[in-house]
């Protein structure tokens, strides 16, 4: 039998693993925030239809404060190694959002530190350096923009815009600077066209996607994206339409970052000329609607006609409300 000396020990130790899970730290334990977001990227690539997809979008949407930003930090550096343009767009925009609402330093370092740095096998690597660019002004206030443009000392545009704030620079300069502007400096011209109002800032931003380093060119498609996704219903309605084929791909990603019932519209653009705006409104239609009607991988001119028809007799036939 058991000595008392050795009942009490086992007492002891039954009531250490009876209370280890309490004991966890913070650090071990899921993040409800992480569910969150990763739920809402698998809807956003169309991987959770229905109900629960709605619900995920929903969840998400509604997140706001401090204590979701080490989620949403987790979230985009994800993102940015997804193949898909949509998830990157949808986090870092709420990821910005939330950030305006918040003015502790300590929330907003944290971001810089933990945002990840581009490399290979990261499309939208450059998204990440945006994000910590605009953190970091926020960190120590407006950056004038010089050192970083590959201009020489004397030429006109330099002395325009040396030592200014970019909200300074006028619409001939920034859409010159385009072109000139390296790194960081490029992903803040692109930001801020994307932010400027009128249409003349829409075009340019379209125009800079052709322009700008091929590893900058996600980034810029997905801030272009990002600005049609301000515009109305019916405004999208009609760019899916524009004789630009970057503005037509770009407003069909903003109809499924707003989860608008264009789908008529995007089954029509899989007859598109453009494989860029035919892949986008596949990719948008499968995260709306929940299926994949095609076309397969690789596609022929003719397998992308055949699809499109396909789409649009299931939708005639099903009706989807707008989820």
């Amino acid at each position: 039998m058991c000595n008392r000396a050795e009942r009490f020990v086992g007492m002891v130790v039954c009531g250490i693993l009876a209370a280890a899970p309490m004991w966890a730290s913070a650090a071990d334990r899921p993040d409800p925030y992480d569910e969150i977001v990763n739920r809402f990227i698998e809807w956003d690539v169309g991987r959770l239809p229905g109900q629960a997809g709605q619900k995920a979008r929903e969840q998400f949407a509604a997140l706001q404060g401090a204590e979701c930003v080490p989620a949403l930090v987790r979230g985009v550096n994800r993102a940015a190694r997804l193949s898909a343009s949509c998830p990157i767009m949808a986090l870092s925009a709420k990821l910005t959002q939330v950030l305006f609402q918040i003015k502790d330093p300590k929330t907003l370092e944290y971001v810089v530190r933990n945002l990840d740095r581009p490399g290979p096998g990261m499309p939208y690597g450059q998204y990440l350096e945006s994000l910590r660019r605009m953190v970091q002004e926020r960190l120590g206030g407006p950056v004038a923009l010089g050192d970083e443009l590959a201009l020489k000392p004397g030429d006109p545009v330099m002395l325009r815009v040396r030592n200014k704030p970019i909200s300074q620079w006028d619409y001939p300069a920034l859409v010159k600077m385009v072109e000139y502007a390296r790194d960081s400096a490029q992903l803040q011209v692109l930001e801020e066209l994307k932010n400027r109002k009128g249409s003349e800032y829409t075009e340019a931003l379209a125009q800079a996607v052709a322009r700008v380093p091929d590893r900058v060119k996600p980034a810029a498609r997905g801030m272009l994206g990002q600005r049609l996704a301000r515009m109305s219903e019916e405004t999208l309605r009609a760019k899916l339409k524009d004789p630009d084929d970057e503005i037509r791909a770009a407003a069909a990603s903003a109809v499924g970052y707003r989860g608008l019932p264009l789908y008529r519209e995007l089954a029509a653009a899989l007859r598109d000329r453009s494989t860029l705006v035919a892949t986008t409104a596949h990719d948008v239609l499968v995260k709306l609607l929940g299926v994949d009607l095609g076309p397969p991988p690789n596609a022929t001119g003719l397998q992308w006609f055949e699809a499109s028809k396909a789409w649009e007799d299931w939708i005639d036939k099903n009706q989807p409300a707008n989820r």
